[in-house]
């Protein structure tokens, strides 16, 4: 959000990186080009989508470091010199919740307000017609 780090997950092929064990974070520093693995968050296991906090300063990806098989929700303090803490999972009220739970959290997303669509109408935009999209081309130098 502040412009200065690009965070991308990788793995050796493929694009939906969640099924891939070797998948890692990492990040770009755009001001200097510097282009590094985020070894203080990652894990042996999957590391793939993840969202930047609104003040860049927290990081939330999916993770199947528990388990290899189901995706939860992680969270690292990301410092303003690139740096990332130790990642912990997202606290909940029981400390048995994840592990009785039979999800994944696949996308996880920072908000900075309750969302407050009407039921009825996400469902109308989720599961209505496709909007046309233009698509345009960029180069990157």
């Amino acid at each position: 959000p502040d412009g200065r780090y690009l965070l991308y997950s990788m793995a050796p092929f493929g694009t939906f990186h969640i099924w891939h064990p070797e998948s890692d974070l990492y990040v770009v520093d755009l001001e200097t080009g510097e282009n590094r693995e985020l070894t203080e968050a990652n894990s042996d296991d999957t590391e793939s989508y993840h969202s930047w906090s609104s003040n860049s300063r927290w990081i939330v990806f999916s993770s199947r470091r528990d388990d290899g098989s189901y995706t939860r929700p992680y969270i690292t303090y990301f410092s303003p010199e690139g740096k990332a803490s130790k990642a912990f999972v997202v606290p909940q009220e029981s400390p048995d919740y994840y592990r009785h739970l039979m999800k994944s959290y696949n996308v996880p997303e920072f908000f900075v307000a309750p969302v407050e669509v009407p039921r009825a109408e996400l469902l109308d935009a989720v599961l209505g017609d496709a909007c046309p999209v233009k698509f345009v081309s960029i180069s990157v130098e």
